[in-house]
């Protein structure tokens, strides 16, 4: 598969935040390209929008990941499948039926397709939730790494991307359908989106420069991808033959500081209201623990497994086998804040003195329940963090209690945990909502 003129490619989830990138880069290479979505009228709208050159050679029809055979008229004609779509969503009442099921499902439903209409080859965006839920000192990630942490009760949306991915392999070796796979597992994808729809890693982006759900710097480290590159990755996996198997898919690791520091060089401080207080020492890293028993569950359980670790990763081979050079993270970064800018996700409420007014507020409302006062000293006597006979002052926790209910959990997670009680999110990893097509600003991975 090395000439686009008369091959067609079909992108599952089309309007995703990875998706409509790589719809974009196929295009540009001269593919002909069929993305599959759950509204038509919505999708075509978008991508109209977008003014994508090609786009004469872009064919949307509706699919839905959670009806049988709805796949099978899409995959009609395919030599390759991209299957970008998956579910998305941190806070759930029930992860087998919200998560597992339709990731596993649709995943399965839509190999199967490709199988009936003998397509090719399969790249299959899964993530790095795949291969770990948590940053082990010491050790590297690898494309050999897989994340057997996670379950229904702890980071159930890694656990669907962990059980999907593995289902897709299993399948493949026991089917035997006549076409190779190959999956990306991204890690916190960043940069342009080609609709205003916000995703959730740029929100991440967003909220660091408006001080939302970051009372002050953490101890936190993310790996770090540009939305482009990713989308690159794949159709590069496409086209070179020898390319088999998994490929971790980041460029580089960046602290909290470090980001901060990005934006700082750029003059944003000037502008917006970067977080100052340094909460990445001992002392705040108790106090984001602390903070972490009032999210929910499963951003407690990110930041309790994350704060104070470093993802570190070998991303070795994708660079050898495919070829790929990665964007700097520091200019990733900065084409985030000016996309932000241009889709108005960045306006008056980010400036200077407004933010920061509102996170003192939020503290000092918070703080004043004694309650929550009492329930963080007792979590942390009870760990022993605290001797049975201590108390935090007030003014102490105020800094990360001021994040506590509402913080974003986008700024909290490394592959995208943000609690929207219940709302659709998007991942370094699997960020296409089967919700395909319906431009909303949940839907772009």
């Amino acid at each position: 598969m090395t000439t686009a003129s008369d091959e067609l490619v079909c992108v599952t989830g089309a309007t995703g935040f990875i998706a409509a990138q790589l719809v974009r880069e196929l295009l540009g290479q001269g593919y002909r390209v069929r993305g599959t979505v759950r509204d038509r009228a919505k999708a075509e709208a978008a991508f109209a929008e977008a003014k994508l050159p090609g786009r004469e050679r872009l064919e949307l029809v509706t699919a839905d990941l959670t009806e049988a055979g709805s796949f099978d008229a899409a995959m009609q004609g395919v030599t390759c499948l991209m299957h970008t779509a998956s579910p998305y969503k941190i806070v759930v009442k029930d992860p087998q039926k919200e998560l597992v099921e339709p990731a596993l499902n649709g995943t399965l439903e839509v190999l199967a397709a490709a199988r009936r209409a003998g397509v090719k080859r399969v790249v299959l965006t899964s993530s790095v939730a795949a291969l770990t839920d948590e940053p082990e000192p010491g050790k590297k990630l690898t494309e050999a790494d897989w994340n057997k942490k996670s379950s229904l009760t702890r980071n159930p949306y890694y656990y669907s991307k962990a059980v999907a991915e593995r289902a897709a392999w299993d399948y493949v070796e026991k089917q035997r359908p006549g076409y190779s796979l190959v999956t990306m597992n991204p890690f916190m994808v960043i940069g342009p989106s080609l609709t205003a729809s916000l995703n959730q890693s740029n929100e991440l982006v967003r909220d660091m420069l408006t001080s939302k759900g970051f009372p002050g710097v953490f101890d936190l480290a993310w790996g770090f991808v540009d939305v482009r590159d990713v989308a690159l990755a794949h159709v590069l996996a496409m086209m070179t033959p020898k390319a088999r198997g998994r490929y971790l898919c980041a460029a580089q690791t960046l602290h909290m500081k470090d980001i901060v520091k990005v934006f700082k060089r750029a003059h944003l401080d000037e502008r917006f209201a970067l977080p100052t207080r340094d909460l990445s020492g001992g002392l705040g890293r108790f106090l984001v623990r602390l903070g972490s028993w009032f999210q929910p569950r499963a951003v407690g359980t990110f930041l309790r497994t994350n704060i104070g670790r470093r993802p570190e990763f070998d991303n070795r081979k994708i660079k050898r086998d495919l070829g790929l050079t990665f964007r700097s993270v520091e200019k990733s970064l900065l084409d985030t804040v000016v996309d932000l800018e241009r889709w108005g996700h960045l306006d008056g409420r980010a400036k200077k003195g407004a933010a920061e007014s509102d996170s003192r507020g939020a503290a000092a409302a918070i703080i004043t329940k004694a309650t929550l006062e009492e329930r963080a000293m007792a979590e942390a006597r009870k760990s022993g963090a605290i001797s049975k006979e201590s108390r935090m002052p007030g003014a102490v926790l105020a800094p990360i209690m001021a994040a506590s209910p509402g913080v974003s959990p986008s700024a909290a997670v490394a592959g995208r945990a943000e609690e929207k009680t219940g709302q659709d999110l998007a991942s370094p990893v699997g960020d296409n909502d089967p919700r395909q097509g319906e431009v909303t600003q949940r839907d772009l991975r």
